[in-house]
């Protein structure tokens, strides 16, 4: 996972982050090969990736 977050002007109203993460497995079989023969015994493995960015402005100071 990275990101950045940071202010857009001096007095921080503005605002802004982004982030990016990656996740990935290699996964396993479940299947044993010797006792089921013909079977897919494929390792299923996982891959997640998301990106996420926010812009926040604060109006007024109350």
């Amino acid at each position: 996972m990275a990101g950045v977050e940071g202010a857009l002007d001096k007095e921080g109203r503005t605002t802004f982050s982004f982030d990016v993460s990656r996740e990935k497995t290699d996964g396993f079989s479940s299947i044993y090969p010797a006792k089921s023969l013909g079977a897919n015994s494929n390792a299923n493995g996982y891959l997640n990736e998301s990106v996420s960015a926010s812009l926040r402005h604060r109006f007024t100071d109350r």
